[in-house]
């Protein structure tokens, strides 16, 4: 019994760790592209304000409710992180937590992507960027929620675990089939 687990242990290291990795980079592709229609609506908004567009005159797509929509949504901020335009049936829900206008003003390109859960419990892929016009910071969100998104990463985890339990398994039974065909050999040499 030792022989065997000694046999199959290594082979169920690699296992595990080709899974897991396969698991977290198609984890991790799954999620950054939930940011992808985000990005180019904040790039466009920011743009706009910068280039002298009121915020309040932004097109910032239908009007919707988004824990019921998948739709992308916006929300402009002024720079005390007051809402001053929104595409979201319930603007004054959609405050930022503390902290979130730094990070913008301290990410690269003053732009930040991160999971957003306000206290309506949804789960939002947001970016947010900073523009700025005649010396006043604005910050441009869009957003969108995560539902479907979330319900392929289950899927992928339940894919990876089933994928990794019937690789053990195989593991398992082809070092026991060996051990079997050993056995038989070592019988068949003493007769």
């Amino acid at each position: 019994m030792k022989q065997a687990i000694k046999m199959w242990l290594p082979l169920a290291t690699l296992a595990f760790f080709t899974i897991g990795t396969c698991y977290m980079l198609v984890h991790q592709s799954i999620r950054q592209a939930a940011n992808d229609p985000q990005i180019q609506l904040v790039e466009d908004w920011a743009g706009q304000i910068v280039s002298g567009t009121d915020p309040n005159r932004l097109s910032l797509g239908a009007f919707i409710d988004p824990s019921l929509s998948l739709a992308p949504f916006g929300i402009v901020y002024d720079q005390d992180g007051n809402i001053l335009a929104s595409s979201v049936s319930a603007p004054s829900s959609m405050k930022q937590p503390g902290g979130v206008f730094d990070t913008v003003d301290s990410a690269p390109k003053n732009q930040a992507m991160y999971t957003w859960q306000p206290a309506s419990g949804e789960r939002y892929a947001a970016v947010m960027k900073r523009a700025v016009f005649q010396d006043k910071s604005y910050y441009v969100l869009a957003g969108r929620n995560l539902k479907v998104v979330e319900e392929r990463e289950d899927r992928v985890t339940q894919l990876s675990a089933f994928g990794l339990g019937i690789t053990l398994v195989a593991i398992a039974v082809a070092q026991n089939l060996q051990l079997v065909g050993h056995v038989v050999r070592r019988v068949r040499k003493k007769r």
